[in-house]
């Protein structure tokens, strides 16, 4: 997989990569957009392109390091996000994403962090995030993913660089059905039309069950 396969967003794609090829990365990115539209997809293929062995300035998917991006494992790659019986993110995953970042790079190239969704940061996390965004140490990148920027601390948001992520369109959420999930021309129609232009919401609908209420519908109408 490569920068070219993401679904849409490519003025988003341009920017990123346009801001990697010259060294102008910024050290913290907030992306904005509804859930499911690409939002990580984008973030964690930016961490690929940066410690990726066999392209550059783009990702493979394939070499150790995109794959080790890919299962969690990479260890200048770091996602942050609610534990498994938490509703939010503490401060203390702060603080020890706070320490890592101020170690050296295992690969001699950036630390990236991706917290997602930002918006869940309890006020005390997104305080002491602050000071980092305030003092970014060297050779970092932090990227916040939310749906909005409404939850997060002004002094938070000003301190990086937006990306909004705009729905897709239907043609685009269904072309990716009909090619990733080998759907039927109707079926993946169907989906994108109730997905609001994101694919995750499209992946996780009941295509069965619609495609039956479609039915009954239509029987019922004629």
């Amino acid at each position: 997989m490569s920068f070219a396969e993401i679904v849409g967003h490519q003025r988003q794609l341009k920017t990123l990569h346009s801001a990697m090829a010259g060294g102008r990365l910024h050290h913290a990115y907030l992306f904005l957009g509804a859930d499911g539209v690409g939002k990580r997809l984008v973030a964690m293929s930016l961490a690929k392109a940066i410690h990726c062995v066999a392209s550059d300035q783009d990702y493979c998917g394939q070499c150790v390091n995109c794959a080790r991006i890919t299962s969690g494992n990479h260890p200048d790659v770091r996602l942050i996000e609610p534990l498994a019986d938490k509703k939010e993110i503490s401060i203390q995953q702060i603080r020890d994403l706070q320490r890592e970042l101020n170690y050296r790079s295992f690969g001699g190239k950036r630390k990236v962090a991706i917290i997602d969704p930002a918006s869940l940061m309890n006020s005390s996390a997104q305080n002491a995030l602050l000071k980092t965004l305030e003092e970014p140490p060297a050779d970092s990148l932090i990227v916040l993913i939310a749906s909005n920027a409404g939850g997060l601390l002004p002094t938070l948001r000003s301190r990086c660089l937006w990306l909004s992520f705009a729905p897709l369109s239907g043609a685009q959420v269904a072309a990716f059905l009909e090619s990733k999930h080998g759907m039927r021309a109707e079926e993946a129609k169907l989906l994108a039309a109730m997905s609001m232009g994101s694919i995750g919401a499209a992946a996780n609908l009941d295509k069965d069950e619609l495609m039956e209420n479609r039915r009954i519908w239509s029987s019922m109408l004629s």
